[in-house]
């Protein structure tokens, strides 16, 4: 989710708070091999992979 502050939160399935970043400070783009469901997040200098839902 993204915050009023322009910061992006990351939150697990069970609602936790994985990371979070400044928008500024994070990139994505689509991982190609999974027909572009999953997405790989940059945080800062941490990344993931990451599918909505």
């Amino acid at each position: 989710m993204i915050t009023a502050d322009g910061r992006l939160v990351l939150v697990g399935t069970d609602g936790s708070v994985i990371d979070e970043a400044p928008l500024a400070q994070v990139s994505a783009k689509r991982v190609a091999i999974t027909g572009g469901q999953t997405v790989s997040l940059t945080l800062g200098d941490r990344k993931y992979n990451a599918t909505p839902g």
